[in-house]
């Protein structure tokens, strides 16, 4: 019964820890908008999702939208 506890306690886990990295990768576009013009709170926010639950991959698309943005703003 100990083991069958654990093993429930490490899916919640995992579930936990994949949910965020979902929402990091079906939202970069989003969160690039949040760094590059929302407030300081939810640059904040932004950050620590991207922080906690980014991969090296989505950091890259993020930042590379958030160029994008900054050309254009100097357009």
């Amino acid at each position: 019964m100990h083991d069958r506890h654990q093993s429930n306690r490490r899916n919640r886990n995992d579930e936990s820890i994949s949910k965020p990295r979902e929402y990091v990768r079906e939202n970069r576009d989003l969160l690039s908008r949040v760094l590059a013009r929302g407030n300081t709170e939810a640059q904040a926010y932004a950050l620590a999702l991207i922080a906690e639950a980014g991969s090296p991959r989505d950091i890259e698309e993020i930042q590379g939208q958030l160029d994008n943005l900054r050309d254009v703003d100097r357009e």
